[in-house]
């Protein structure tokens, strides 16, 4: 009974094996700077002032992110408290719930068994399956992103029109939270050039022009901007010329108030999908001639084929044109590469033994790596290790020039940044009150080390930072 059980679903208990094994990851390793540490400190900061309209970072407005991801993030520390798991677990529930849109999806266009397939190959995909434990913006965008073209895809196959009419008008709405226009930019590109090719022109008329669905998007999403202008006024220029037209067009773009921006040589985005599609991309290399000959006969003549394959295209094709990128960027494709990806194995009859063993291989390489070596590269990118140690609550710790945001949220208010100009007179002022405080500084500082040299004792170097008392 067991053994037939096992049989019959063994897609089902490898999917819930990676599942666990992601979940149970989430808290085991720290938040790394910057991304994961700052989109932490910005929902902690958040909750800490009662603010669910402004994200704020280091005590000032963050201007360059809606704030949908926050917002999860804000309810998973309300939930769980404020820590590494509830920072990530938000993450990991978008992930699930793309996967199960997208089995929908599958399911509809094959069978049950084959949808449950894609999810397997869409959980064991490399950038995926790290990024359903990532604190950042992308698996809110890769959500709102999938909801779109599913609902578009079965709305224009016929398939309860009216509901998913309206989930692509929602999800429209959530990605303008999720990250903005972008969302809206790269769930259109795939349909124009589906419609164009198809002459679909009539059809696609008359299942978007919705007045209900387009008055509901903008009652989603417009709200927040509006409201968030008036309370700090300069976000939406600074949002919308900066964040999405020069970020875009500028290459190493000055403007940046939050970080620096990933300058990239043109078209550098195909080289980072190498390992956002591992490691069914090496089937893809071992399988060209099958495969290639297969869409060569098939692309164009199945409609749902050509918008899955356009859907993987148009992200590579936009951020081709991109002057500063991310690897997360190429996330929204990954759907589409699950789909296309069975479609294609089922075709040479690929065994799922084989399936399930290589669905094995990056998710388990990945959990190790996050649970025995990244604690240890932790030390040199997140500044846990030192503030669980030195923060006892009752010291304040300054760090000197440079305070990266996991020393913010590790650090839970009883961390400060200070100028290194400023160093002096502090001293003169801390001296008065016969307490006493640690200083953290990069090791590579030596005239501010020298500085504090006179004033305090030097305790230990932890990373790439010493620390004095």
């Amino acid at each position: 009974m067991i053994k037939n059980f096992i049989k019959e679903n063994t897609v089902l208990i490898g999917l819930c094996f990676l599942a666990l094994l992601r979940l149970i990851s989430l808290g085991l390793y720290p938040l790394m700077d910057k991304t994961e540490a700052r989109y932490a400190e910005i929902s902690r900061e958040m909750v800490m002032r009662n603010d669910w309209i402004t994200p704020w970072l280091e005590g000032k407005p963050f201007w360059a992110k809606p704030p949908l991801s926050m917002w999860l993030v804000n309810i998973s520390y309300k939930i769980f408290g404020i820590n590494e798991f509830s920072a990530r677990f938000p993450s990991f529930l978008l992930a699930i719930l793309s996967m199960f849109l997208i089995f929908i999806l599958a399911r509809q266009l094959k069978d049950k068994e084959f949808g449950s397939r894609v999810v397997l190959i869409l959980f064991s995909m490399g950038l995926f399956f790290i990024i359903a434990g990532g604190v950042m913006t992308d698996p809110a965008l890769c959500f709102s992103m999938t909801l779109s073209l599913v609902s578009f895809i079965l709305m224009m196959k016929g398939i309860n029109v009216k509901i998913f009419r309206y989930l692509f008008f929602v999800s429209l709405g959530l990605s303008m939270l999720a990250k903005g226009p972008i969302g809206i930019v790269l769930t259109f590109m795939p349909i124009f050039f589906w419609t164009l090719i198809y002459s679909e022109w009539k059809n696609l008329f008359k299942q978007l022009f919705f007045i209900p669905g387009i008055i509901l998007m903008i009652l989603i999403f417009l709200p927040w901007y509006l409201v968030a202008e008036s309370k700090t006024p300069g976000f939406l220029k600074y949002y919308f010329i900066g964040e999405h037209f020069l970020r875009y067009t500028v290459k190493g773009w000055k403007g940046d108030l939050y970080g620096t921006p990933n300058s990239a040589p043109f078209g550098s985005i195909w080289l980072y999908a190498l390992p956002t599609f591992l490691p069914w991309l090496f089937l893809y290399f071992a399988k060209l001639k099958s495969f290639a000959k297969i869409l060569r006969e098939n692309l164009f003549k199945d409609k749902n084929l050509a918008f899955l394959f356009l859907w993987i295209l148009c992200p590579l094709i936009f951020f081709s044109f991109s002057k500063n990128i991310l690897i997360t960027y190429l996330l929204p494709a990954t759907p589409a590469f699950a789909i296309l990806t069975a479609y294609l194995l089922d075709k040479i009859n690929f065994s799922l033994k084989k399936i399930i063993i290589i669905s094995m291989i990056v998710p388990f390489i990945s959990v190790i790596a996050l649970i025995f070596v990244l604690p240890e590269i932790g030390v040199q990118r997140s500044q846990k290790t030192i503030l669980r140690k030195y923060n006892n609550g009752d010291m304040k710790i300054y760090y000197v020039d440079n305070m990266p945001y996991s020393a913010y949220f590790y650090g839970q208010n009883n961390t400060e940044l200070i100028s290194s100009k400023n160093l002096d007179s502090k001293f003169e002022e801390l001296l008065n009150d016969n307490k006493k405080y640690y200083f953290v500084v990069e090791k590579d500082k030596l005239h501010i080390i020298n500085i504090l040299s006179n004033y305090a004792d030097f305790e230990e170097q932890i990373g790439e930072y010493q620390i004095f008392k």
